[in-house]
């Protein structure tokens, strides 16, 4: 099957979801470690993306709780991959469909490549040094999951100019090989983290994205949120070539 999706084009915003996560002086700790937790091994769960040695997850883990702060880096902050040489994010890889349908791990950091399938981007952070001295304090923190790709949608009606912004196709292609075999791994993800989120009192917000295919939910398919377990038991079958 030829290729018709863009990994990344400038100035297109497939979509953007926004996580709050709201912590104090007294839980701060926990409630980070209970949300980063849920996110990496429900991305792992999901096939959205994994770290290259399995036992990763856990190693991370294990090592914040030890060490939550070291003198150099004092962040309060949701995924803190950077802290930790085993979890930084060069480590991490995305599960992307081939010409063929099989899924292949990309790394982040890929050399001369802006990786726009999936981006994580920290917005509300706090340092130590700023809340320490404080009696108690309350805080939200937060992280926006973005993609500036195509490959989500099941038809595609831009592609990308020779200037690197988006041109309008003059009819849309047909992207359900690819589609079908990514967007149900993100929609069972996102709904996992909506969820993990409310359990800690906080929210998913939808900030932007295509409104034909983006809602608060996840991403359509012909019109249907599709979840990787609709394809896993058989209720939704993936296209052929």
């Amino acid at each position: 099957m030829n290729r018709c999706w863009q990994e990344y084009i400038d100035n297109l915003e497939s979509f953007t979801y926004h996580i709050i996560i709201p912590v104090s002086s007294d839980d701060f700790k926990q409630r980070i470690l209970d949300f980063d937790y849920s996110f990496l091994s429900t991305g792992d769960k999901t096939g959205l993306f994994k770290y290259t040695n399995h036992k990763t997850l856990l190693t991370y883990i294990d090592s914040r709780k030890e060490v939550f702060f070291r003198a150099n880096r004092q962040w309060i902050e949701l995924l803190d991959l950077e802290q930790l040489q085993d979890t930084s994010i060069e480590n991490l890889n995305l599960l992307v469909p081939n010409e063929r349908g099989e899924l292949e791990m990309l790394s982040y950091h890929r050399p001369f490549v802006n990786l726009g399938f999936l981006e994580l981007n920290k917005g509300n952070i706090f340092h130590l040094s700023e809340m320490q001295d404080l009696p108690s304090w309350h805080e939200n923190l937060s992280l926006s999951i973005s993609s500036n790709s195509t490959i989500w949608w099941d038809e595609i009606e831009v592609t990308l100019g020779n200037d690197g912004y988006p041109i309008d196709l003059a009819q849309p292609v047909d992207n359900r090989f690819f589609s079908y075999r990514i967007t149900p791994r993100f929609n069972s993800f996102l709904r996992d983290v909506i969820l993990k989120a409310k359990e800690l009192g906080g929210s998913v917000d939808l900030e932007g994205g295509n409104k034909r295919y983006v809602t608060s939910k996840g991403i359509l398919l012909d019109r249907k949120i599709i979840y990787q377990e609709d394809i896993e038991e058989g209720r939704v079958k993936l296209p052929t070539s």
